[in-house]
């Protein structure tokens, strides 16, 4: 396996067309600056992450994989039009810092999506072996946004079925001090497993259908926020 790069270049007449951050990820797609320029063709998603996730997203057969930081990369300020941090901020212990960076590189009017873990009430030992630093409220997760610069569009939580079962299988037990081996420490295989079951599928399908139609979820496991520079 080729070495990866640890920075992403801006040719001349280039711009970063869109950052994503599935997890640790960061995921950056490049659009041709100037209609017809030599090798658009070319222009696709790059994973960019700073530790391992860099080797495996290679590993799986994504081959435009930067492993760097955000810093790193020498994206050009105000030269991302869209921008998504998936499940990350919480895992970023300066998450105000980060999100004031990002802002910098936005484009004007450039927008982000981002989900966060929601309401610190459930909090339990999955979150510390996670790695997270917090779980967020509407109320605290559009403050934060706003503090770095960002104008949010719009709220909602997501995965309302999955409070009570977080409080009850995690939150509870933690609290209780009964927190086991067998369960603590597995928060991505228990949601997999979970999401699997042919009626959570069917409540998911429920909320897709809400977002889409710009409906508001009162309540859910996850908060989803959309922002604009």
């Amino acid at each position: 396996m080729e070495p990866l790069p640890t920075r992403i270049d801006q040719p001349p007449g280039r711009r970063k067309a869109t950052a994503i951050a599935p997890v640790s990820h960061l995921l950056v797609d490049e659009a041709e600056g100037e209609q017809g320029q030599e090798g658009a063709e070319d222009d696709h998603h790059r994973i960019v992450d700073p530790a391992a996730g860099a080797r495996n997203a290679r590993e799986r057969g994504l081959d435009r994989v930067v492993r760097a930081t955000l810093d790193q990369c020498r994206i050009a300020p105000g030269s991302l039009p869209a921008a998504g941090l998936f499940d990350v901020l919480e895992h970023i212990e300066d998450s105000t810092g980060f999100l004031r960076r990002l802002h910098a590189l936005a484009a004007p009017a450039g927008r982000l999506v981002l989900t966060v873990p929601a309401y610190s009430s459930l909090w339990s030992d999955a979150d510390e072996r996670a790695g997270h630093y917090r779980r967020y409220t509407r109320r605290s997760l559009v403050r934060e946004l706003a503090d770095a610069g960002w104008r949010v569009e719009r709220t909602t939580y997501l995965f309302a079925f999955l409070p009570p079962v977080i409080g009850l299988l995690r939150t509870l037990p933690y609290r209780l001090g009964l927190t086991g081996r067998d369960t603590a420490g597995r928060p991505d295989r228990d949601h997999a497993e979970s999401v699997a079951s042919g009626a959570l599928r069917a409540l998911l399908a429920t909320e897709a259908a809400c977002i889409r139609r710009r409906w508001t979820i009162p309540f859910g496991g996850s908060l989803l926020a959309l922002a604009r520079r």
